[in-house]
């Protein structure tokens, strides 16, 4: 393989621009994909007012929440003002700091 700049795919697929990386012969060089930020460096920016980790896998604009709905085992769901009417899960655990927030 030879080597060639253009970006470097790390952790987790991750590219990071103005790195070396190896590209295949003839591939003439890597793909680069803008940086790539995992939940929890995005939670760490995030403006507490306005995003909240709803989930472990989720973080959640709190002005596009349309409704927080029971659902099964003590847990609840989120409901969000888009087109495509999403929904996402809230787990058990955060359920007691968004009450606390939200004062529902």
């Amino acid at each position: 393989m030879g080597r060639s700049t253009g970006g470097e795919v790390g952790e987790r697929g991750a590219a990071r621009a103005g790195r070396d990386c190896d590209a295949e012969p003839g591939h003439g060089g890597c793909a680069v994909r803008p940086p790539t930020l995992r939940l929890r460096e995005l939670e760490e920016r995030r403006d507490p007012a306005l995003l909240f980790r709803a989930h472990k896998s989720s973080l959640v604009n709190l002005k596009h929440v349309k409704e927080v709905a029971p659902w099964f085992g003590g847990r609840y769901k989120l409901a969000m003002r888009d087109a495509a009417g999403s929904e996402g899960a809230l787990s058990r655990v955060q359920t007691r700091t968004l009450r606390a927030r939200l004062r529902w």
